[in-house]
């Protein structure tokens, strides 16, 4: 059994929070992204890593964040061999720069919804007899904020957020 949150929004419970979200592609990861952490820099506090809600299509997001700094952890989740009972966390620090994650660290400085891009985890190298098969993560151009804005809509339905996500739609071509 795997914990994961609601993929559920809560209501907004300040004008002055922030939404962040973006999108994984695990079709060849060697886990199933069940959960994705968030690291709160700024301000500090007792409770820095953040659980980000998902959904089964790669959509991830956490509502109600203080407005500040933040990083991009981990994806996590069961491996997907049938008879393992293995659970990954996939960092997404990139040992080559930062090509590809330049959202992956932001700073919130104004209340809203921070879209901190779309990632697909690659299989590199095919694993043999005697050795592991080989990934690496990167960013990918899709798909679009707009897309994943408007998958958002079914989790933010009844909630003040569902509001400024469809407002956000609107401005976006």
């Amino acid at each position: 059994f795997y914990f994961s949150k609601s993929a559920y929004m809560d209501d907004q419970d300040s004008d002055d929070s922030i939404l962040v979200f973006g999108y994984l592609d695990d079709s060849e990861a060697p886990f199933v992204m069940k959960e994705a952490e968030l690291r709160q820099v700024r301000p500090t506090t007792d409770e820095p890593i953040k659980e980000v809600r998902s959904n089964s299509e790669g959509l991830f997001y956490l509502e109600n964040l203080p407005v500040g700094s933040y990083r991009l952890v981990s994806f996590n989740g069961p491996d997907r061999g049938l008879l393992s009972d293995g659970y990954w966390q996939w960092s997404i620090t990139d040992k080559y720069g930062k090509k590809g994650f330049e959202r992956a660290e932001f700073r919130a400085r104004v209340p809203g919804l921070y879209y901190i891009g779309a990632y697909k985890i690659d299989k590199v190298k095919e694993g043999g007899l005697f050795s592991l098969a080989k990934y690496e993560t990167v960013g990918i151009k899709g798909p679009s904020e707009k897309e994943l804005l408007k998958k958002m809509l079914e989790y933010a339905e009844g909630t003040k957020w569902e509001r400024r996500i469809a407002q956000r739609i609107a401005q976006l071509k």
